[in-house]
């Protein structure tokens, strides 16, 4: 079963949130990078009082005051610091927004998420989500709005129908099915919405995790161990033969490297470096060279590793995988090719590595 709610803003002046029947509500907080609407912050206090689950939401160039993704971000942000952790972000992406690319929202989303540690949803009309390549914005959840009209004065619903895709997204992870909508506490119409998940998704999204490696299993035991070097982390503990080095879903860049090969290989490993280009390191078994940058804020934004000398006949090859900002993993890139972007100012956040 999921959860009921409603978003409101100033139209919505004389409601009171915890008078409703609703699980969450999201209040829209500020526009742009001057509007702040003048109910938020009491309808905040109210919803967190009521033990109700909270949104804010900001409304991406509110006309009149827009801005660039980082100035809107920061103005979000600066307004509703005293309040970080406690609530589920949302970009709401509509009107004139609609004239910037997709990766304005990426940028604000991912922006937001690396200052509060919550993850923002991104609020789109079914219809632009299916006309738009929203692929950047991918890593974050959809709630996508579609109005059928026999919802039309209706109360909540639970898993009400929609007619549309959802474009990049396997799914939506929230459906405002209504803009009509009516529920008691209130006498006028209000946006209903109904959220795929429990009160505990709902919180994961909202509060910082402190972020984490997270290896998994290794391959094999060929011995080929790596450390990564992480943003706000430092070293990590070492992993070995296809573990994961490095974080995901953190917005953490990976700074350096050490990698170990096994005792008679030679690799030699070419990262793209922020501001600096491409930079080659000769790695032998139990050398300890650092490659990329420590202590400079700097992140890495590809790799390539080549094999410049293995046992005499040990056939196998050596292989890597690199997870991207906005892409997320990408597909396992054999000795000798490169991974990641160039040009692009995407940061490698994990890597793993493989001989078999």
């Amino acid at each position: 079963m999921g959860l009921n709610g409603i978003d409101i803003s100033s139209w919505q002046s004389s409601i009171v949130p915890s008078n409703t029947p609703s699980d969450f509500v999201i209040v829209k907080a500020t526009g742009g990078t001057g509007y702040v609407n003048p109910y938020w912050r009491q309808w905040a206090d109210d919803v967190l009082a009521s033990g109700k689950l909270l949104g804010l939401y900001h409304y991406a160039n509110e006309r009149g005051c827009s801005g660039n993704w980082d100035e809107e971000a920061a103005f979000f942000l600066e307004v509703t610091k005293d309040y970080h952790g406690k609530f589920v972000p949302v970009l709401d992406w509509e009107n004139d927004a609609l004239m910037n690319p997709p990766i304005w929202a990426a940028a604000w989303m991912e922006g937001v998420r690396e200052v509060t540690g919550s993850t923002p949803f991104f609020y789109a009309y079914a219809s632009n989500v299916n006309s738009t390549d929203y692929s950047v914005c991918v890593p974050f959840p959809l709630w996508m709005a579609s109005y059928l009209n026999k919802y039309i004065g209706s109360g909540f619903v639970e898993n009400p129908d929609n007619t549309w895709d959802t474009g990049n997204w396997d799914d939506m992870s929230m459906y405002q099915y209504t803009s009509q909508g009516r529920i008691p506490g209130y006498g006028g119409n209000l946006d209903l919405s109904y959220f795929y998940g429990n009160r505990q998704d709902w919180q994961n999204m909202a509060q910082p995790v402190q972020p984490h490696q997270e290896p998994g299993e290794p391959m094999n035991d060929a011995g080929l161990y790596y450390q990564a070097h992480v943003q706000n982390l430092g070293w990590c503990d070492p992993v070995h033969d296809g573990q994961c080095a490095g974080t995901c879903g953190y917005a953490l860049r990976m700074e350096a490297l050490r990698i170990n090969p096994p005792a008679n290989w030679k690799l030699r490993c070419k990262i793209h470096v922020q501001d600096i280009g491409w930079v080659q390191y000769d790695l032998e078994h139990n050398n300890d060279t650092i490659i990329g940058t420590v202590g400079e804020g700097k992140r890495i934004e590809m790799m390539e590793i080549c094999v410049l000398e293995r046992p005499l006949g040990d056939k196998r090859k050596l292989s890597f995988q690199v997870h991207e900002e906005w892409t997320g993993w990408k597909a396992w890139t054999p000795e000798g090719f490169a991974s990641g972007t160039d040009g692009l100012m995407r940061r490698i956040e994990a890597v793993r590595i493989v001989i078999q």
